[in-house]
C-alpha cells in the first residue's frame, strides 16, 4: 500500500489488544472501527479502493496511524 487513505470508518467499533515494535513490551486495549474503506496506490501506480473488516481493518488503522504520527498508546 502506497499512501493509504481511510475514506470511511464504520460506526461500529471493536476493542482489541494491540502492541507495536515502536513501543516494546507494552500492550493495551484499543477501540478501532470494525470496517474501513481504504484508497491506496500499488507499487505500479494503480489506484485501489477496498474494504477491510475485522483484524485486517485493525492492522490498516494501526499502520495509517503510524503514517500520521500516532502510536497505539495514544489511543488507550
Amino acid at each position: 500500500m502506497v499512501n493509504p487513505e481511510i475514506l470511511e470508518r464504520s460506526e461500529a467499533t471493536v476493542l482489541g489488544e494491540e502492541g507495536c515494535l515502536s513501543v516494546p513490551d507494552e500492550r493495551g486495549q484499543v477501540a478501532r472501527a470494525e470496517t474501513v474503506k481504504v484508497r491506496y496506490l500499488t507499487l505500479q501506480g494503480e489506484q485501489i479502493e477496498t474494504v477491510y473488516t475485522g483484524f485486517p481493518a485493525r492492522i490498516v488503522q494501526h499502520e495509517v496511524d503510524h503514517l500520521d504520527g500516532v502510536l497505539f498508546i495514544q489511543r488507550i
